[in-house]
């Protein structure tokens, strides 16, 4: 069973006090301030509960007024990534920094086009399910999200979302290597960063499912 839900808030802000001191989180904080000129103070936009099976994994988001910089940290394992806004030219690049060694190195950038912002809208406006409220459906207890992401969800249909396209080339690369190819999860990760840097409760949910789930080599 997969689920994520918004901690309540003695344990949120417990949980954000936490992240908030952790010295490699503040010297994340300070180098992405740095690359963008923010001025700002980093505040909590949410935290959250994954459950995957009997794991379950703490994740904080932090971020600054005008979302030009990001913070994602997780628990089990302890994980922290943040995500600045540059501008260059014309165009915003988005680069996603690895803050868990230094010196800090980006891992990835992309294009923050209008596009990504209305994929974004697009998933947060679709609402993660209530498995006690919601009805349960044959291809609900295999999809985590969309038609491509989950055990035994495999289409046909074309994917809901960019997060769900992400889940049709995993399928893809499980067909060529074999399922649990750790290869195919890693780039299945790769696909879904952005989303996750940006705070999409459904790349966030099967992110950390793959980050769980072991692999073969």
């Amino acid at each position: 069973m997969q689920s994520i839900i918004e901690l309540d808030n003695q344990t949120k802000e417990r949980f954000a006090a936490e992240v908030k001191n952790n010295k490699q989180v503040q010297k994340l904080v300070e180098h992405l301030n740095h690359l963008s000129e923010n001025t700002s103070e980093l505040k909590v936009e949410k935290v959250l509960q994954v459950s995957i099976n009997d794991e379950k994994v703490v994740v904080v988001h932090l971020k600054n007024d005008n979302n030009t910089v990001r913070v994602h940290y997780q628990t089990k394992p302890v994980q922290v990534f943040g995500r600045v806004i540059i501008q260059e030219g014309d165009k915003r690049i988005a680069k996603v920094i690895d803050g868990n060694q230094e010196p800090f190195e980006v891992v990835k950038e992309y294009a923050y086009t209008k596009e990504l912002e209305e994929a974004l809208v697009e998933l947060q406006n679709k609402q993660l399910p209530n498995m006690e409220e919601d009805m349960i459906t044959p291809q609900s207890l295999f999809c985590i999200h969309g038609n491509w992401c989950g055990p035994l969800c495999s289409g046909p249909e074309d994917p809901e979302t960019q997060v769900d396209a992400c889940c049709k080339e995993h399928d893809i690369c499980y067909g060529d290597s074999g399922y649990f190819n750790c290869e195919c999860d890693a780039r299945l990760q790769w696909c879904l960063l952005p989303y996750v840097q940006e705070g999409s409760e459904w790349a966030i949910l099967v992110f950390e499912y793959f980050n769980l789930q072991p692999c073969r080599d």
